[in-house]
């Protein structure tokens, strides 16, 4: 934020969303990679009820892919996020410098 200087509230917020978004894929996708995890514990017991013979590592195991998967999506849109700002900003600069 301190490299685009004053930021409008609308910017502002889709920073701030960008932020929470980004901490979400780490807290939801790849909490599953632990096999002593509640999410992994309650897939675990849900699908043993189910009649599926499974244990906690194979479902941290089978999550490993996913989380990969999830880290790679969250850095390109990263990467697309900053590219839009990036032009709007400079867009910004250039009407400033006129």
């Amino acid at each position: 934020m301190v490299q685009y200087g004053k930021l409008d509230e609308k910017t502002e917020d889709a920073i701030k969303g960008m932020c929470a978004g980004s901490e979400n894929y780490g807290n939801f996708f790849a909490q599953n990679c632990f096999m002593g995890s509640s999410g992994t514990l309650l897939i675990v017991s849900t699908l043993s009820e189910q009649g599926y013979p499974v244990d906690a590592l194979q479902i941290a195991g089978q999550s490993v892919p996913v989380a990969v998967l999830s880290v790679v999506v969250g850095v390109i849109y990263a990467l697309i996020f900053d590219q839009i700002l990036k032009r709007r900003f400079a867009d910004r600069k250039k009407q400033e410098g006129k």
